[in-house]
């Protein structure tokens, strides 16, 4: 069950369309340029499957842009509205006995 919460690198490489080495070398200015999702704090090339899915859906795309410098505040906003509806759902659905 919890390897369905989670993407390897291989996985999130396919979904954006780039080698793992890219991904590898770029994730990190993804992540402060265009607010992609870090790996997980658990040692190797693991994302959590959710973060990464929202992400693409927030952008649109999975082109990474890695050789564009512009700061998309309006992806990070979206990505963050998503991921913050996401956690109100389930959190209704889990304790609002389905009112």
């Amino acid at each position: 069950m919890l390897q369905d919460e989670t993407a390897t690198l291989a996985e999130v490489a396919a979904a954006l369309g780039i080698p793992e080495e890219r991904l590898k070398r770029s994730w990190r200015r993804l992540h402060r340029g265009k607010g992609f999702p870090p790996p997980l704090p658990c040692g190797g090339w693991v994302w959590s499957r959710g973060a990464v899915s929202l992400w693409i859906a927030a952008s649109g795309r999975a082109d990474t842009g890695e050789g564009t410098h512009s700061n998309d505040n309006a992806v990070r906003a979206n990505l963050l509205g998503g991921i913050v509806a996401g956690q109100q759902a389930a959190l209704h659905a889990r304790y609002s006995d389905g009112k």
